[in-house]
């Protein structure tokens, strides 16, 4: 079975106090094929967008502060990549 890795940065900006689950750690494998799904937290009514692979998502945070974005499945290519 392949895999695929990726490393996670992620960049808040001075307005805005936005998290990811702690699920997503540096080295973390994803299932290939598979929806990727991200999630976490930010300020209410936050914008948030997602970077992986050459693909993104964005989402709004509700007014709980939870957001979450889906991306393509993608096939594993056994390189690095960064969730931004």
């Amino acid at each position: 079975m392949r895999w695929i890795f990726f490393t996670v940065i992620f960049v808040g900006t001075a307005r805005a106090d936005v998290r990811l689950a702690k699920v997503f750690t540096s080295g973390m494998v994803l299932q290939q094929e598979m929806t990727i799904r991200i999630w976490g937290w930010a300020d209410a009514g936050e914008n948030v967008s997602v970077e992986f692979n050459g693909k993104s998502a964005a989402a709004v945070a509700d007014a709980q502060g939870k957001w979450r974005v889906e991306l393509p499945a993608m096939k594993a290519d056994g390189a690095a990549h960064t969730l931004s």
